[in-house]
């Protein structure tokens, strides 16, 4: 895309260098243009990408934004074909109705047992 400010400030680096990313993983996204751009950017030019984890309100996640979403990100041009991408929400758990110690998994304490 011609607008992403994103591939014009780094045209010079791309030209010489290749982005070695496997995982990108961005909390709060909302979907804002300048968030857009960045995720296009690894999009359209990491070629070992291997996958991209975009950590979604809850209040925010639909179809309809996921869709929206692919398709402005560019999904189908991706430099890395094996690349996925993947849309999850940001979970908010009351820990306070912990009310002992042994009420936590030995194995991982900060598993979700909802």
């Amino acid at each position: 895309m011609g607008t992403n400010c994103w591939r014009r400030k780094h045209r010079n680096f791309l030209t010489s260098h290749d982005i070695r990313l496997k995982t990108i993983v961005l909390g709060y996204y909302k979907g804002f243009q300048a968030q857009v751009d960045f995720v296009t950017f690894f999009v359209l030019n990491a070629r070992s990408l291997e996958s991209i984890h975009l950590v979604v309100d809850s209040r925010n996640y639909s179809r309809e934004f996921v869709s929206g979403q692919r398709e402005k990100l560019q999904i189908e041009k991706r430099a890395s074909r094996g690349a996925r991408l993947s849309f999850t929400t940001d979970s908010h758990h009351d820990v306070s109705s912990i009310g002992n110690l042994n009420d936590l998994d030995l194995a991982n304490p900060f598993a979700c047992r909802c």
